[in-house]
């Protein structure tokens, strides 16, 4: 077993719950999030409200998109923004890693007086196994390093 906290300095849940609900969805059942976040949160910070199940992805003309797949085929987009978007930026299919969402903790700038923190506690409660889908995770790191010094010159990496 093991115990580890994920935490950002954001309230985005494409940074946020979906990184956590990809967790869960490649770890199998091996990794859990740890209930009882939030009470501790609300002693700490005076607000705090429970992860999001769901959420809309928008492209960067703030239009909604369903799915990767309805993003990828959507009229107006240049491949160089459609390359940004992953499927695990969506909310979960799995209606039981969706509900775990719910057991993280998102504390409120405007109660607390900080800026927005998100946070899950997560635990290993049995060995990872590797499956073939583990293959595909391994996007180019020089990629996506290129891709982010691209963004910073101001250039739409393709």
């Amino acid at each position: 077993g093991g115990t580890m906290c994920y935490s950002t300095c954001s309230l985005n849940p494409i940074e946020n719950e979906a990184v956590v609900a990809e967790v869960l969805q490649r770890c199998g059942g091996a990794v859990e999030i740890v209930p009882g976040a939030d009470s501790v949160a609300c002693e700490l910070a005076q607000a705090a409200a429970p992860g999001m199940p769901s959420w809309r992805v928008l492209d960067f003309g703030l239009r909604p998109h369903e799915s990767a797949t309805a993003l990828q085929t959507a009229a107006g987009l240049s491949p160089g923004e459609a390359a940004l978007y992953l499927p695990s930026m969506w909310p979960p299919h799995d209606p039981a890693i969706a509900a775990q969402l719910g057991l993280c903790v998102r504390l409120l700038p405007h109660a607390s007086e900080t800026g927005g923190f998100f946070a899950a506690v997560l635990r290993k409660v049995r060995p990872l196994t590797r499956t073939a889908s583990d293959a595909p995770v391994e996007r180019s790191c020089a990629r996506e390093r290129g891709c982010a010094r691209e963004r910073r010159r101001g250039h739409t990496p393709v």
